[in-house]
């Protein structure tokens, strides 16, 4: 029994003793976790307070006498040289020409590019002006007359649509004013204007006219924009107006035009005029300086829009068409060409008169002067012999009776007076019949009513039109 109670002491007493030891070993580590969690926040302020200040000594690391020569000798290297800081500077300097916007209200400069669409300007010099029509790519001719009153010389209500170049690529015709594969814009500089149409990655033309004295010096640029050749070829029209209500419209040399006409330049049709009472145009199509085109054709203006240079024209044909009636018109074309990267230039002239001339006899145009240029024509220019007045008809011509030809038709003259139920095409032949009648009588005293019933003919056609 004592054994048993000795052995039970002994455990107790073991028992007691592992407990404590237990006990002691929970707090301690419990003391050794509060420890770790006041420590840890200290540390890390610590570590954010060193850690600015260790940063700079690792930026400054890379900044060695080394690097800093590395760093010099990159500078060096990309500094342009003298010369070509100085070819900078003037660029910089350089005064730009800036484009003008249709809502802009900027003086011009000497030197001015204007944007498709944008802000029509005018070169006035001599008795001559040039006129942008940036709405389509045109560019109207016009001369001085009395009181300073500016007077086109070809048609402009049309926004000089109807005057244009037409540039044939293989063939395929490209009008210049009016594709919309064609972007243009204007070079406006002092007594010169330019327009630079663009068909894209095919070609460039640079129609450039130039004013000097009384003359328009007209030359196109031609450039090949394609990798490869192709063929080109250039076609000009002039839609003339001064000489409409005339039974001529031209003069070439020895000869009135009162219906049309095709002909090769030569010595002795080197030109092609147009005139009324107050003004006249000479287009000089052969001479020192010029590019003679292939052929010059004097025909409506319909039919020259409508045909290529495959089109054979009819010597004789009235300048009627359906659409107008007397509107005749100067087509220039040229020799196809096959062209390359080599640019081709083309030149011609027109001169311009505004002196008042009596019953029709046309006055001397002023004596051509060339530029003192070696571009775009040389020193010497034949002078192209004046126009002659028009020979005296051998006698007169007595005023037509209509043999016996009754007007069962009343001329109007407004054109909001014309009933379309009424007019057809004999109505249109009797005004024809009452023109000739009127040319025939006397053309100067009956100048206003050949005015008049020609607009009266142009109103039904517009009618007869809408019908088709």
């Amino acid at each position: 029994m004592k054994k048993i109670l000795a052995l039970f002491l002994c455990f107790a007493v073991i028992s007691s003793a592992c407990f404590a030891k237990k006990q002691k070993e929970q707090k301690e580590q419990k003391v050794a976790k509060e420890k770790t969690v006041k420590e840890k926040p200290v540390k890390e302020k610590a570590v954010k307070e060193k850690a600015p200040k260790e940063k700079p000594a690792k930026e400054k690391k890379p900044a060695s006498n080394e690097s800093r020569k590395q760093e010099k000798e990159k500078t060096r290297k990309e500094r342009p040289s003298k010369s070509e800081s100085e070819k900078l500077a003037d660029e910089s300097n350089a005064e730009e020409p800036a484009a003008i916007a249709a809502s802009e209200e900027k003086p011009r400069s000497d030197k001015t590019v204007i944007a498709k669409n944008g802000k029509n300007v005018s070169v006035e010099k001599e008795i001559v002006r040039l006129q942008t029509f940036a709405e389509n790519g045109s560019v109207g001719f016009y001369i001085s007359g009395k009181g300073g009153v500016w007077h086109p010389v070809v048609e402009t209500n049309d926004q000089g649509e109807s005057t244009y170049i037409s540039l044939f690529v293989d063939r395929k015709e490209y009008r210049l004013n009016r594709s919309k594969k064609v972007d243009y814009h204007y070079e406006v500089e002092g007594d010169c204007v330019s327009v630079i149409y663009d068909i894209k990655s095919l070609a460039q033309l640079k129609a450039e006219y130039r004013i000097w004295n009384s003359s328009v010096l007209v030359s196109y640029s031609l450039s090949n924009l394609d990798s490869k050749p192709h063929s080109f070829a250039i076609k000009a029209v002039y839609n003339t107006i001064l000489a409409e209500t005339y039974n001529a419209h031209f003069s070439v040399p020895s000869q009135e035009v009162s219906a049309e006409i095709s002909f090769e330049p030569s010595s002795k049709l080197d030109y092609v005029s147009s005139g009324d009472e107050n003004r006249a145009i000479r287009f000089v199509v052969f001479g020192e300086g010029i590019t003679p085109p292939k052929i010059v054709v004097l025909a409506n203006k319909d039919i020259v829009e409508e045909s290529n240079l495959a089109t054979v024209f009819k010597n004789g044909r009235p300048f009627n068409s359906l659409l107008s009636y007397n509107n005749s018109s100067v087509a220039l074309f040229w020799e196809d060409e096959n062209l390359g990267k080599d640019k081709n230039v083309l030149r011609h002239r027109i001169d311009f008169s505004s002196v008042i001339h009596e019953a029709r006899k046309i006055e001397d145009f002023p004596p051509y002067v060339p530029p003192e240029i070696e571009e775009p024509y040389p020193d010497e220019v034949e002078i192209v012999p004046p126009l002659e007045p028009p020979a005296p008809a051998s006698e007169e011509i007595p005023a037509d009776d209509d043999d016996g030809q009754v007007f069962d038709y009343e001329f109007n003259t407004e054109r909001n007076y014309i009933d379309p139920s009424t007019v057809d095409e004999n109505y249109v032949q009797c005004l024809v019949d009452r023109i000739n009648s009127l040319e025939a009588s006397d053309p100067a005293l009956n100048r206003e009513e050949i005015r008049r019933l020609q607009e009266e003919i142009d109103a039904v056609l517009e009618v007869l039109r809408s019908r088709r």
